[in-house]
């Protein structure tokens, strides 16, 4: 795993750039396929146990305000209506989201997904609801 690289966020910002223009989607799109791949492999490697091992568990998913974060909520999303795996959403503190992350945030909270907001300066998370997801 020494040779392992990981793009910074300029060059996966080219990358999806590239991606989108060649393959003709969006950038909505280009999330959506992340997250169905993200989500297989999850169950793929994770969730594909007996039922017992996962039963009465939570996953949690960190998701930061850009697009990264849009990807996260797909895969919350996905989680939770195919699999029905609950999830449970932090968001990063106080930042503006990306359009396109808001969309999956609106999408996840429509159903009825748990999703938290760290409280600046503190260690306070707070509840989002759907009505409030426009940060």
């Amino acid at each position: 795993m020494d040779d392992a690289y990981l793009p910074t966020a300029s060059e996966m910002s080219a990358l999806d750039s590239l991606c989108m223009r060649e393959s003709g989607i969006s950038s909505l799109e280009l999330m959506e396929r992340v997250g169905h791949e993200i989500t297989r492999q999850l169950v793929l490697t994770i969730y594909r146990k007996p039922t017992s091992s996962v039963a009465g568990k939570r996953t949690l998913i960190l998701v930061g305000p850009g697009n990264n974060g849009g990807d996260g909520l797909v895969v919350a999303r996905l989680l939770q209506q195919r699999r029905h795996i609950p999830v449970t959403v932090v968001l990063a503190e106080n930042a503006r989201l990306s359009p396109e992350c808001q969309v999956n945030l609106s999408r996840y909270l429509a159903l009825g997904g748990h999703c938290y907001r760290v409280q600046q300066n503190t260690d306070c998370l707070l509840p989002i609801h759907q009505s409030s997801s426009g940060s």
